[in-house]
């Protein structure tokens, strides 16, 4: 199962597995070949800073490609060993990940050296991070836990606290995003994290799971999950409001999804 898919265009783009291995697709996702493969590690995020440089990461590992991939280089796992759920970059120098352990971890240098930042809150998973910028960010995970920062991860606030567990999220802007949740639920924002609102997804109910969510812009988007061995994708055109669902299958886990548009 792909756990993060990165396409540099149309054509060219990169997935990673938990067998710690990365495919190469040229055709747009129709083929895929694998480049590379590293048994003992895992990896949960794959991102190019363009068609040769790229990083991949995940449960203790980094790896890192100046060739499209033909070649990867192992760097210093990262700080505290921490195993990362997610990571997410803003270039080729700045990228932040969130691990098992309330762990979230700072790189300046491509992954060169990192530090750990850490929340409130002790040994529980972070499963998602997002940066609108420098300085404004998110992470969310179990029990509905939901952090901000406007300082660039030097501190960390609890936004949320519920029940559900909370697995991704998407940010179009600094004040408009969303979370995929557990129950069939998506939360939304429309004033930076201050407050959400939940809404359920059409076709998921309290007895299915959205695993990932992605915007285009601040209204249109779509959301994949799972309700009862039935693997759907709802997309929406009101910014979350409303779902309708576009696709399904039986017996199909869609783990994460991507919008280039």
């Amino acid at each position: 199962t792909a756990l993060s898919e990165y396409f540099a265009d149309a054509s060219l783009g990169w997935a990673v597995n938990l067998d710690g291995e990365i495919y190469r697709s040229i055709d747009g996702g129709v083929t895929w070949t694998l480049q590379y493969q590293q048994p003992s590690s895992s990896f949960s995020t794959v991102w190019f800073a363009d068609a040769y440089e790229g990083w991949a990461l995940g449960y203790a590992a980094v790896v890192h490609t100046l060739d499209g991939g033909a070649h990867w280089t192992a760097l210093p796992p990262p700080a505290g060993g921490a195993r990362l759920n997610s990571a997410i970059f803003l270039d080729r120098n700045r990228a932040w990940g969130v691990g098992t352990a309330s762990e979230i971890v700072i790189t300046q240098d491509g992954w060169q050296s990192s530090t750990v930042q850490k929340v409130r809150e002790r040994d529980h998973m972070l499963e998602s991070v997002a940066f609108t910028d420098a300085q404004t960010g998110f992470a969310v995970g179990e029990q509905g836990r939901i952090y901000s920062t406007g300082d660039g991860g030097a501190h960390w606030i609890p936004r949320s606290s519920g029940a559900m567990d909370t697995f991704y999220l998407d940010f179009a802007d600094a004040q408009h995003g969303w979370a995929s949740l557990d129950r069939g639920i998506v939360a939304r924002t429309t004033n930076g994290g201050a407050q959400e609102a939940n809404v359920e997804v059409q076709g998921f109910n309290r007895y299915g799971f959205v695993a990932d969510v992605s915007f285009a812009d601040r209204l249109r988007g779509w959301a994949t999950g799972t309700f009862t061995d039935v693997g759907m994708i709802a997309g929406t055109v009101d910014g979350g409001l409303n779902w309708e669902v576009q696709y399904s299958r039986p017996f199909l886990f869609i783990q994460c999804l991507a919008a280039a548009d």
